[in-house]
């Protein structure tokens, strides 16, 4: 077997195989022995069919298998002796029969693939100085937050009677001709302001009851006339309105009522736990504090982001775009034509740069991702989900839903991709020169907004 390389261009190759008879000889004869002990023919017993017939009947698609098998340990050999380091896997020329029209198996054979090399790749922080701004939260920013606070820790919101400006959750339930709770009906929950309910003698029965109130109305009575109303009101489109009966049963489930704590120091503490805050001056200064340290998360995350896109700029990496565009025609997994590929080419190359600026920092850095870190970061991902919704987690279970996640392979993926960005950007972050310089909360709102990445 010999395997040649010609230079299509500074990183494409072209690596040529040719394989004489004398090369695989061998391996056939040896594939036709073994293939003769375990097939089946008529008039035979199993392992004593004739070498001569087997080779005749089996003979091209063994050879063939034994050619892909030399094929590859050939251009496995010629990657590592050469420590070529490539782009996806080396590409067919040709997914021609390598037979022809022929069915010899005393032919020599030649495979040629087209490989994409890897760049070399340059490293280094921004020699810029980068501004880290200590943002001051404003005014309106922070009375609404202090009143964000006063309604969360209000403790009448749930009254056990309501009142004329409450809301209330009322459980809904088609009624059928017969006046029975229709099986298979509506059923569904809508948050209704009292003073929003069209209907006065219906506001004025359920003012004044608690919990689990139940009485029999219409639709209309509670959202109006209008169809999209009543449609919107309980989450249905206006053709399965068409279809649901509009006299309902409607049960309390929970009356909510909006107001704001008093500024003394049971709220303070309820807030801050026992920091011994006294004074409302004291408690909105405690309070501006808290969101200081929120905008300055934001602030950080702003810098790394600056810091992040500056790196990237840093090398004019190039690529061996012929042979990737081929090789995206031909194996992408989501299959593209060629005119959406050169619309779409621009933007995955660009991240192809960065994927070995990051993967570079990794090497030269011996920087290493393990495999308790990816399970971490699978955790932390899915405590977050969970905590949005209001579910609590014990660490074991989040350790069992993580490992069960990481089983997709796409979730696997997207994991180990976030936790070597974060890597390297925790990295770079500390290579950087980085001064600090005050802004208001409107100005860095509308950097931030200006320079979105």
């Amino acid at each position: 077997m010999n395997i040649t390389a010609e230079a299509v261009n500074s990183l494409e190759n072209k690596v040529i195989i040719n394989i004489d008879q004398a090369d695989y000889a061998g391996r056939l004869d040896e594939a036709i022995k073994q293939y003769r002990r375990k097939v089946n023919m008529p008039g035979f017993r199993q392992g004593m069919v004739p070498v001569g017939m087997v080779k005749k009947m089996y003979g091209k698609a063994l050879l063939y298998e034994e050619l892909n098998k030399m094929v590859q340990e050939g251009i496995n050999g010629y990657l590592e002796e050469n420590k070529l380091d490539i782009f996806a896997q080396p590409m067919p020329e040709t997914d021609s029969d390598p037979f022809g029209d022929s069915d010899a198996l005393d032919k020599s054979f030649t495979f040629e693939f087209s490989i994409g090399l890897k760049p070399e790749v340059n490293i280094a922080a921004p020699a810029q100085t980068f501004t880290k701004y200590q943002v001051e939260p404003a005014q309106e920013m922070l009375d609404n937050y202090i009143k964000d606070l006063r309604s969360r820790h209000f403790e009448n919101a749930y009254p056990a009677i309501s009142e004329p400006g409450d809301m209330v959750f009322l459980r809904i339930r088609e009624i059928d001709e017969a006046g029975e709770i229709k099986v298979g009906g509506l059923v569904t929950v809508s948050m209704v302001k009292l003073a929003d309910l069209a209907d006065e003698a219906l506001r004025a029965e359920l003012t004044g009851i608690g919990k689990d109130y139940a009485t029999r109305t219409q639709l209309e009575l509670i959202f109006g006339n209008d169809t999209a109303a009543i449609a919107a009101g309980i989450k249905k489109s206006e053709e399965e309105l068409a279809l649901i009966n509009r006299t309902v049963e409607i049960t309390v489930s929970n009356v909510m009522r909006e107001g704001l704590a008093e500024l003394d120091t049971t709220f303070f503490n309820k807030v801050f736990g026992n920091e011994d805050i006294k004074t409302e001056a004291d408690f909105t200064e405690r309070v501006k504090l808290e969101l200081g340290r929120s905008l300055q998360v934001e602030a950080e995350r702003y810098l790394r982001n600056q810091v992040m896109e500056a790196f990237f700029q840093t090398d004019g990496i190039e690529l061996p775009d012929g042979f990737l565009k081929r090789w995206l025609l031909s194996n992408a997994k989501n299959p593209v034509d060629a005119q959406t590929l050169e619309q779409q080419y621009p933007e995955y190359a660009k991240q192809l740069r960065r994927d070995l600026l990051i993967d570079k920092v990794l090497e030269a850095n011996n920087i290493e991702i393990k495999g308790e870190d990816i399970i971490e970061e699978a955790k932390g991902l899915l405590y977050r989900q969970f905590s949005s919704y209001g579910i609590p987690m014990d660490d074991q279970t989040l350790q069992k839903y993580a490992l069960d996640y990481l089983q997709k392979e796409d979730n696997y993926t997207n994991v180990y991709y976030s936790m070597k960005y974060r890597k390297v950007e925790d990295f770079i972050r500390e290579q950087v020169q980085v001064s600090e310089a005050p802004m208001s909360f409107e100005e860095f709102e509308k950097l931030t907004k200006e320079n979105a990445v």
